[in-house]
């Protein structure tokens, strides 16, 4: 997988690319949030989809954060 993370939306299921990750540092929690985003609006662009992450991104609590990253790691 060349991307952070992709989806399928016929299965409702997010792939997240580990290793891409940790060598660009780039945010779990802004890739997971993209994705499902992508499936729950599968009509709207990258555009769309990449401002609707980062106003949910900032708008989410330390817990909320917390949550899903525990969620992620009991996977």
């Amino acid at each position: 997988m060349r991307m952070y993370g992709e989806v399928d939306p016929n299965r409702y299921v997010v792939r997240i690319n580990v290793e891409k990750h940790r060598r660009d540092r780039v945010s779990l929690i802004d890739t997971l949030v993209h994705e499902e985003l992508h499936i729950l609006f599968p009509r709207f662009g990258e555009t769309m989809i990449c401002a609707m992450t980062e106003r949910r991104v900032r708008s989410m609590s330390k817990k909320e954060k917390d949550r899903l990253y525990a969620r992620i790691r009991g996977r």
